[in-house]
Parts: C-alpha cells; sequence; structure tokens
C-alpha cells in the first residue's frame, strides 16, 4: 500500500458552501489518500510471491467537468477493471478540471465544479481530484496536467521510500522506486479529435509519454481510427472539453504538421491506446445534457452522483436564465 485506504466514503447530507468564484483557488499538492498498490511484495527469502510484477497505472482524466456525471464516474470502474485484466496494477485515478481561463460559455466558476468532483469523487473508493489544472491563472495543455502527475507522483514515491536503505554491511545503496506511468482516460471522441491538423498540441508526444485509455462510446469506429485506414466522424468532441481545450491552446503553434498535411497519430501509436468497451454504460448521458435537463426544470436525479443534484440546486447553477449562454463543454 502507498497510502493509507480511504475512510468510508460519504454520499449523503448537505452540500457543501463553495466560496466565491473571485477568489483564489489554493494548491496544496497531490492528493494521495486513495494511492493503492496491489501487487504484492517480494518476500524476505528473495523469491517473488503471489502473481508476476504487474505495471503500474494511475488514470487521470482532464476536462470540464460541467457537472462531473455517473458516465464520468463509470469511465474510471470500467477502464480500471479492463486495465487489471491486462495485467495492470491501477493505483488510483484523478480528476482534473479546467481552470476559469478556459473561458467556455456556460462554465460554471472552478470552485463550483471543484466542490462537485468531490462530491463525486467520494462515492468511489479510488478517485480523487487534482486542483493543480483548475488553480493556475492561464490555459493548460492536457499534456502539461499528465507530466505534472507523473512529477509529484515520482517526488513523493521517492521521498516516501526515504531513497536511501540500509544494505548488508553497512553499506548506503539507493533504493530504485517504481514509478507508476500517468496515463490519459478519454472518451473515443477525444481521441478522434487528436487526427484532426491544428486541434491538439504535439498529440504523439502525449501518446508515446503516457498513452491513453479509451471508452468507446456509440459513433466513432474504432477500428478505422487505430488501423488509419479511413477517416473518422467530423463534429463534438464530447463532453469532456479536452479537445475543445487544446484546440484553444494556440492550434499549430507547438505542433509538427504542415498546412494541409494528415497524420493520423493515433494510427501511429495505437500500440500506446487501450479500448474498452462499455455496452452496459448509458453513453448518451452529457454535461451538456444535464445542464439542458436543468434550465429546463426537469430531474437529473440518476444521471450525476448522489450528492451533486443537491449542490446544483442549493448552489442554483445551470438554472433556465443561464442556459442562452452556454455551449457545449
Amino acid at each position: 500500500t502507498l497510502a493509507s485506504k480511504p475512510s468510508s466514503t460519504k454520499t449523503q447530507g448537505p452540500a457543501p458552501a463553495a466560496a466565491s468564484s473571485g477568489d483564489a483557488i489554493p494548491y496544496a499538492g497531490l492528493p494521495m489518500e486513495k494511492l493503492v498498490c496491489h501487487k504484492q511484495a517480494p518476500s524476505t527469502s528473495g523469491q517473488q510471491r503471489g502473481p508476476a510484477r504487474r505495471t503500474p497505472v494511475v488514470l487521470v482524466s482532464c476536462g470540464s467537468f460541467n457537472p462531473p456525471t455517473v458516465m464520468h464516474m463509470r469511465m474510471f470502474d470500467v477502464a480500471a477493471h479492463k486495465l487489471k485484466q491486462l495485467g495492470y496494477d491501477v493505483l488510483g485515478c484523478y480528476i482534473s478540471p479546467v481552470s476559469d481561463a478556459y473561458g467556455k460559455p456556460g462554465l460554471a466558476p472552478a470552485r463550483e465544479r471543484l466542490a462537485m468532483c468531490d462530491i463525486a469523487a467520494a462515492t468511489s473508493p479510488h478517485v480523487m481530484v487534482d486542483r493543480w489544472e483548475a488553480s493556475r491563472g492561464g490555459y493548460t495543455r492536457t499534456l502539461q496536467v499528465l507530466r505534472h502527475v507523473q512529477e509529484e507522483l515520482a517526488r513523493s514515491l521517492q521521498a516516501a521510500a526515504g531513497q536511501q536503505q540500509q544494505a548488508p554491511g553497512g553499506q548506503q545503496q539507493q533504493q530504485q522506486v517504481e514509478v507508476p506511468r500517468v496515463t490519459l482516460l478519454c472518451g473515443a471522441d477525444v481521441l478522434e479529435s487528436m487526427t484532426r491538423p491544428g486541434v491538439w498540441v504535439q498529440p504523439d508526444v502525449l501518446l508515446r509519454e503516457h498513452g491513453a485509455v479509451v471508452v468507446v462510446r456509440e459513433g466513432t469506429d474504432m477500428d478505422a481510427l487505430l488501423s488509419g485506414s479511413s477517416s473518422t466522424r467530423q463534429g463534438s468532441t464530447g463532453s469532456s472539453g479536452t479537445a475543445q481545450q487544446e484546440e484553444q491552446a494556440g492550434q499549430k503553434q507547438w505542433g509538427e504538421q504542415e498546412a494541409g498535411e494528415v497524420v493520423n497519430v493515433v494510427a501511429a501509436h495505437r500500440d500506446q491506446v487501450v479500448v474498452v468497451v462499455d455496452d452496459v454504460g448509458p453513453g448518451s448521458i452529457s454535461s451538456t445534457k444535464v445542464r439542458s435537463e436543468v434550465a429546463g426544470g426537469r430531474p437529473i436525479r440518476y444521471l450525476v452522483p448522489p450528492g451533486v443534484e443537491r449542490y446544483i440546486q442549493v448552489r442554483r447553477l445551470y438554472r433556465q436564465e443561464q442556459v442562452a449562454q452556454q455551449g457545449p463543454v
């Protein structure tokens, strides 16, 4: 175990009061209270105990979470389950909401979205909320978020191990720390958007360094996308906001593509992509549709995690008077 296991989660009770959206959001570091190593440690005799070593992985989902829905949370569960079947050790998962600098019409203040994400994460034994991206004053690329989590994990794990261990004979030797690979968790629509020239910033670097776990939703031909044999559908990038963030980042200023050149970086890095098919989850649920339901005075129970519905009601978010300015986020 890398950290103490979480205490019993709270899914009911009064919604927390959010501070003024104008207040700066403090960042106290990457939360690690739910990180758990499931692979068995070697025995004292030097013989490996239990199954073969598993590759440690931490999942990160970036987006608006405006608001977080049950599908956001289900993505973590089905992705973690699939990775475990493939021999990975999923230590934990992170939600990383965008900051107010994202500037999308209809985007609730970061403090409100963080509070709702906290409520949603409290229903999960392995999902946590990282405030780093939301606390930053400017736009933050997804690659930067993944690198930040990777660096924070490496620093904390090395500190926890003490970097030094006493070797036989009184000599000091450096202890090797296995840092988990931080991997992007997203929907198929976000992965598809990486194939569009000028939308993402260095998607090839992101896939090469971190990889992606993609929960398949209806509307995208994954076989064609991963093989590069045909173009995929064009249109909305869904409710996560990840692809829209990259589009806002400046298009080709960091990219390697020339005008008119079409490079399917997803097909080129298909060995870095794990596809998870979710045939059970209601894929039609999105943050955009939840906001529309609230604005229309319709119920959203069972569309969002327990407690998030009440928070939206108490804070009077996504009301009819706001809907005219709202767009897909």
